[in-house]
């Protein structure tokens, strides 16, 4: 009798954080995307797709690992792997800031996808969320002010001070 085993075939993982998870508009935030194949065979056509929500402004992208070429096309933030080879991968991060204008209490949600023509023996580790909080800032600003403009030794000159909620 023959047994007869499942081809070899790649498996494409892809993992999203970010630091910090809770932060106040203005922030600075860095995203971590981690890919691989752990299958046993290569994934030809390798694209990553991170669809940046229009609340963060990207300051810098940096990768590391296997080489990836920005791919041109809308969403600006999409990716061409090269041939990813089993057991290879690499490492992209994105920093960016939070818009100023985002409310207490939201968060805001990023996806990335990773994608290959080859046929995988598993998909469901091809996209990963991850989302930032987005703390209150509180803030007071304190100025100085008199109701006298001058005083004489032993006067009672009145001083007042202003105080503004920022946050």
């Amino acid at each position: 009798p023959y047994v007869f085993g499942l081809p070899p075939a790649p498996d494409l993982a892809i993992v999203k954080a970010v630091q910090p998870t809770t932060a106040a508009p203005g922030e600075a935030v860095t995203y971590t995307l981690a890919f691989s194949n752990s299958g046993d065979a290569t994934a030809m056509a390798v694209g990553i797709t991170d669809i940046v929500p229009v609340s963060i402004t990207v300051q810098s992208v940096v990768s590391s690992g296997v080489a990836i070429t920005d791919s041109g096309t809308s969403p600006p933030y999409v990716w061409q792997v090269q041939n990813l080879a089993s057991q290879e991968g690499g490492v992209i991060t994105i920093t960016a800031i939070l818009s100023q204008d985002l409310p207490c209490g939201d968060s805001v949600v990023n996806r990335a996808t990773i994608t290959t023509t080859t046929a995988e023996s598993n998909s469901a580790n091809n996209s990963s969320d991850t989302s930032v909080t987005i703390k209150a800032v509180y803030g007071v600003s304190v100025s100085p002010g008199s109701d006298s403009a001058s005083g004489d030794p032993g006067e009672e000159v009145i001083y007042s001070l202003r105080v503004t909620n920022t946050g």
